[in-house]
């Protein structure tokens, strides 16, 4: 998947590890159809039969904010997170009463 290999491009730019963890992090929110928190992200890597402490996926998502990859967003008071690969630009609505959230394109 090109995803992929543009996170393990962006490694190998900035001379930072390629580690296991870092991809799952990455897999994980190219995979999910929702905008994650980093508990969320930890709570599908466990299902997955992945153990990975918040640590490493704080610091993971800080690499991927940094590269650009993913964009981190507060949502009803959690910050939560959504990889920007092929995503055309959009903005939240967030309902006050169900919290629910709609997606809207926008230029």
């Amino acid at each position: 998947m090109q995803d992929k290999k543009s996170f393990q491009k962006f490694l190998s730019e900035k001379k930072l590890k390629k580690t296991s963890q870092r991809a799952l992090v990455w897999e994980t929110l190219l995979e999910s159809d929702d905008h994650p928190s980093v508990e969320e992200i930890r709570e599908r890597m466990i299902e997955r039969g992945h153990r990975i402490g918040l640590s490493t996926i704080y610091r993971t998502l800080k690499i991927l904010l940094d590269s650009g990859m993913i964009r981190q967003a507060k949502m009803a008071g959690t910050t939560r997170y959504e990889p920007l690969a092929g995503e055309p630009n959009h903005i939240h609505f967030v309902c006050n009463y169900c919290g629910g959230t709609e997606e809207f394109s926008s230029s």
